[in-house]
């Protein structure tokens, strides 16, 4: 039966009203959607396009005479206009209106042997996944209320990342190459110079990394006879650090060991700690910047240039300078001889009060009166820098005899600078400095920019000392220890709400392992942001035991320290999914980082391209804080095996012990969903070595049988070996492997057992082989994530 024909819109034969123009202008886009609710495209048509027209001018559908429309996607399509379905052999005719409802629908119905189906339903699963998993991870510390909630899975930051490969880890990676939607290392490093960060946030660095860091102070230059110096003062960042190289772009210009290289020798260098006062040079130092090399005109045309004001507003100047310059020497010609001669200049500089607002508060003075004579035919540059009473100032110049004619000489002087030099500290007490002061010479002539690498000091817990000791450091542990504690720019957390032994602990296998985080933090971020970013680079993440802040890592447990039941388990709750991968799916992972040798971005792929595999859709993904390649190579390793191999994913809903589980803690959980989860119940009660169970269990014909038995506390005896009794409600315990249990884990099964009077009767979990509970990573409880580890 065939659909009926859309009935075309007849034509006005009255002139439209300027409200009805535009709102036929104001056309509805149309849409190509993917069963259940994917949009694969969306576009605005033109005023009465056709079907036909628009998807040939989309691009969506291509028509052919043997096949008809052949949509790009390779799924049926259907088109529907306000609800309505129109019939393809209507397409060419049908025309779009202004408030036309038009939609293209694909359903997973075939196409390319069914690769097309299981690609869709993948996809289809990880949005299932995202809607319960969004809300999971809504609070870090725990939920309300006694009823706690296990849930298996993800953040939903891991689950856009690279459509549904990257979704199985505790880590969840930023994206890579140009879709990544925040500034990373990967873009920052290769800065284009030292700058000022007025009003910025101060840095803060943590491990190794070469830099070229900000001015803590704007840089200013001076002469001192006819030799330029500029004085630069860098802002390494909060805290402590270690340097063990510094750079003139790229080329190396001081170690520790060698001091200033003979290639600028005429540079200074000091370090300072935070608080120490530098004393190379001055730091509270104003240039005008409106003296710009203006000339000093004939005093008997134009008396003065100027003023100009020396410092802002807001500030007190202690000493004004003056710079000039006689940009082609200072000299008189004999016309008869042709042999040179020495010429005179005389200047003043004279200077006034003002206030904030620049206008006078009283009258000029005289800064200073000299004079110059020199017999000289290259340019000739100096200062002069007087004292003054502490206040903000204009100062004004000028020469006091005429410039001399080109055919007997010359002696013009360029005003080049003016500087006040402020009342003020020297020093800087939440940050490490450095000072340079560098005379320009033929080596050091021209723009330039200086780096750093450094390595940043923390306080690290020396286990034979049995106390902190500062200590040049990469680890990610100490330096989420400092975040958490640090009160000037970290979280403030007391050291008593710390998981100290946690942190030591991860610390040391971090550094077996050689996990680093070399990363500088240029702009505010939430405390939890940063934690885990540091501890990211060792698959960990931070979480809270009450209102103590911990660390948990994305490891494998045996130990699981608590066995959930369906007795404890809240009925309906149970969800269980599984991740599929179609052939559109990413088929590895290529991680961005910046590589330690050359300190620019780097990328390690796993699987490597061989002979034998070369990738086709790698996702790319970055971590802030690697620079080292077989760190990234093994973390790429990482992310690409927890796609392929946790692939079942489960969420529960418990009772009040729910709440004793801990972020990343590992359970044992049964559940009649699937089947394979083993059988549970009550044990009623023991004789001898009997134990009558209910409901009665169903007993596999042929294979060993293991039963679990909770205790009080919610962690366990067993596995056991049981067998069959005279009836199926009865299990009769092995002695010997019973012994043997009760020997190695340190309780007895009657303590097991023993319950309160009135309590509930404990719970037990019975299965062979595969038929058994399952050992789940926790991530975690209470409103958070979780998994089981298959």
């Amino acid at each position: 039966m065939h659909a009926p024909l859309r009935q075309l819109p007849q034509p006005s034969l009255q002139p439209r009203s300027r409200d009805r123009r535009k709102r036929d202008n104001q056309r509805r886009p149309v849409t190509h959607i993917a069963l259940p609710g994917y949009e694969i495209a969306r576009a605005v048509p033109k005023l009465r396009e056709t079907i036909a027209a628009f998807l040939r001018r989309q691009g969506w559908a291509l028509k052919d005479a043997k096949h008809g429309w052949q949509f790009r996607n390779g799924l049926p399509t259907i088109l529907e206009i306000n609800g309505e379905p129109i019939l393809r052999r209507d397409w060419r005719k049908t025309r779009i209106a202004a408030n036309d409802n038009v939609r293209f629908i694909s359903k997973p119905l075939g196409g390319r042997n069914g690769k097309q189906i299981l690609g869709l339903v993948a996809l289809v699963a990880v949005s299932a996944f995202a809607m319960w998993a969004g809300p999971a991870v809504a609070g870090l510390v725990g939920a309300t209320g006694a009823l706690g909630t296990v849930v298996g899975g993800v953040v939903t930051a891991g689950i856009a990342i690279g459509g549904s490969l990257l979704i199985n880890s505790l880590t969840a990676p930023k994206l890579g190459a140009t879709n990544a939607p925040t500034a990373s290392q990967i873009y920052t490093a290769q800065a284009q110079g030292n700058t000022p960060r007025l009003g910025q946030p101060l840095p803060v660095g943590y491990g190794r990394e070469k830099l070229f860091p900000d001015f803590a102070a704007s840089p200013w230059s001076e002469f001192v006879g006819n030799d330029q110096y500029e004085n630069v003062l860098l802002s390494i960042g909060m805290g402590k650090y270690s340097y063990e190289e510094m750079f003139v772009d790229d080329t190396p210009c001081w170690n520790p060991t060698d001091g200033v290289l003979p290639t600028f020798s005429s540079m200074q260098v000091a370090f300072y700690a935070p608080g120490e006062e530098v004393t190379l040079f001055p730091t509270n130092v104003a240039q005008a910047a409106e003296v710009t090399g203006q000339t000093l005109p004939n005093p008997n045309v134009t008396p003065w240039i100027g003023p100009f004001i020396a410092n802002p507003a807001g500030t007190k100047a202690q000493a004004l300078a003056i710079d000039f310059v006689f940009p082609a020497g200072c000299f008189t010609i004999d016309k008869d001889s042709g042999e040179f001669g020495a010429a005179f200049v005389g200047l003043v500089a004279e200077y006034r009060p003002v206030d904030d607002a620049g206008a006078p508060i009283g009258d000029f003075t005289t800064l200073f009166s000299t004079s110059r004579i020199y017999n000289s035919q290259s340019p000739i540059r100096d200062s002069v820098k007087i004292p003054v009473g502490d206040g903000r100032y204009e100062v004004r110049f000028r020469r006091t005899n005429a410039p001399l004619n080109s055919d007997v000489g010359n002696n013009e002087v360029v005003w080049a600078g003016l500087r006040a030099f402020l009342k003020g500290n020297n020093s800087y007490p939440d940050v490490s400095t450095i000072a340079i002061r560098i005379k320009a010479t033929q080596a050091t002539q021209g723009s330039f920019r200086f780096g750093v690498l450094r390595t940043r000091i923390l306080p690290v817990w020396n286990v034979a000392a049995g106390q902190f000791v500062e200590q040049p450091t990469r680890s990610p542990l100490w330096a989420f220890y400092d975040m958490a504690t640090n009160a000037q720019y970290g979280a403030g957390v007391t050291l008593p709400k710390v998981d100290f032994n946690t942190i030591v602990s991860i610390a040391d296998q971090a550094e077996a392992r050689g996990d680093h985080f070399d990363y500088t933090f240029t702009a505010g971020v939430a405390p939890a942001d940063a934690f885990d970013k540091a501890l990211t680079v060792a698959r960990s993440k931070h979480c809270w035991l009450g209102d103590v802040v911990s660390v948990v890592r994305d490891e494998w447990r045996d130990v699981p320290s608590m066995l959930l039941t369906d007795r404890e388990i809240v009925r309906g709750t149970t969800q269980i999914s599984m991740t599929m991968l179609g052939e559109d799916d990413p088929d590895a992972v290529v991680l961005e980082y910046i590589d330690e040798n050359t300190w620019r971005p780097a990328q390690v792929q796993y699987p490597p391209n061989s002979d034998t595999f070369v990738s086709a859709n790698a996702t790319p993904i970055q971590i802030d804080g690697i620079v080292n390649r077989e760190h990234a190579f093994r973390e790429a390793a990482f992310y690409y095996r927890s796609a392929l191999y946790r692939r079942e994913n489960v969420q529960i809903g418990t009772e009040y012990e729910g709440r004793a589980l801990t972020f990343g803690s590992t359970v044992r959980l049964q559940s009649e969903l699937p089947q394979d989860y083993g059988q549970a119940g009550a044990v009623l009660s023991r004789s001898g070595d009997e134990l009558t169970l209910d409901p009665v269990p169903v007993w596999a014909d042929t294979g060993q049988h293991y039963i679990r038995v909770r205790r009080a506390n919610g962690k366990f005896i067993g596995p056991i070996k049981v067998a069959k009794g005279d009836d199926d409600s009865i299990a009769v315990v092995d002695v010997d492997d019973l012994a043997n249990v009760e020997s190695t884990q340190g309780v007895t099964l009657d303590q097991a057992l023993g319950r309160e009077d009135g309590g509930e009767y404990p719970s037990f979990e019975l299965g062979i082989g595969e038929d058994q509970s399952r050992v789940s990573a926790c991530w975690s409880p209470a409103s958070q994530t979780g998994r089981i580890a298959r």
